[in-house]
């Protein structure tokens, strides 16, 4: 701070920081992190995973622009950063097969050297250039692209004429709860929605993948006389000890 280095804030988003004497009586810098976290939320800009090809590809192409500038001057190296970068982007990749400039831009870029000595066309002559541009440009055709997003989502034939359906629970489930409730009446459909009557009576739109075709047993009367009757006419049977012994009961069906 004697220096004019360091000098006090008035900004509110200054970071507090901490003097901390060592023991060669000179001061180590520390910045007050808890008070800053006091007034900031934590963690709520995150950093991104590094992605290993990608940041393995940045740190070979850092340590080439490193390499060029300190061979050129150690010292004024700020003064070839622009020629330095200009020959990166226009040198050819051996694995893409093309420069930077020409992913970016599709074309490269000119250099100092071409702005005094031109481009010259070699085996073309300058007359028939234009034509033959234009009859290259004229058999052009664009590569018809795919569309992978157009899909026929899969939908439950049942769902059209189901009388109940089930509902998907879409929140955080509770342990051994079941992820689908109902069944529920189903009151009016589209194809995108269903009209549900829920168990207070009430109606509610859903969307028609949260809910599945529920298969609904019809009641069986008492009087149909399709329930299985017992035969009482098996006899008890006595044995030696007096026990009484019950055959097995057998159903007609």
């Amino acid at each position: 701070m004697e220096q004019g280095v360091l000098r006090q804030s008035k900004s509110p988003w200054a970071s507090p920081i901490h003097f901390v004497p060592k023991k060669d009586n000179t001061w180590r810098i520390y910045g007050d992190f808890h008070a800053l976290n006091k007034v900031t939320l934590p963690d709520r800009y995150p950093l991104p995973h590094i992605h290993d090809v990608a940041n393995g590809m940045v740190e070979r192409w850092h340590r080439v622009l490193k390499s060029a500038l300190i061979s050129v001057d150690p010292i004024h190296w700020s003064e070839a950063l622009p020629m330095v970068l200009l020959s990166l982007r226009t040198a050819i990749r051996e694995d893409l097969q093309a420069s930077p400039s020409h992913l970016v831009y599709g074309s490269s870029l000119r250099l100092p050297c071409e702005l005094f000595q031109g481009r010259k066309l070699s085996g073309v002559p300058q007359a028939d250039f234009v034509h033959l541009l234009r009859t290259h440009m004229a058999t052009l055709r664009p590569t018809p692209a795919t569309d992978h997003g157009k899909h026929s989502p899969f939908v439950q034939k049942d769902l059209k004429n189901c009388t109940h359906v089930f509902l998907r629970t879409d929140r955080v489930k509770k342990p051994l709860e079941s992820p689908y409730q109902g069944p529920f009446l189903v009151t009016r459909r589209t194809n995108k929605v269903f009209t549900i009557l829920l168990d207070s009576n009430k109606e509610t739109t859903v969307s028609i993948d949260r809910v599945q075709p529920a298969y609904i047993l019809p009641e069986r009367s008492a009087d149909s006389g399709d329930a299985p009757t017992l035969n009482s006419s098996s006899p008890l049977v006595q044995t030696k000890s007096g026990r009484i012994s019950k055959p097995p009961v057998r159903f007609q069906i």
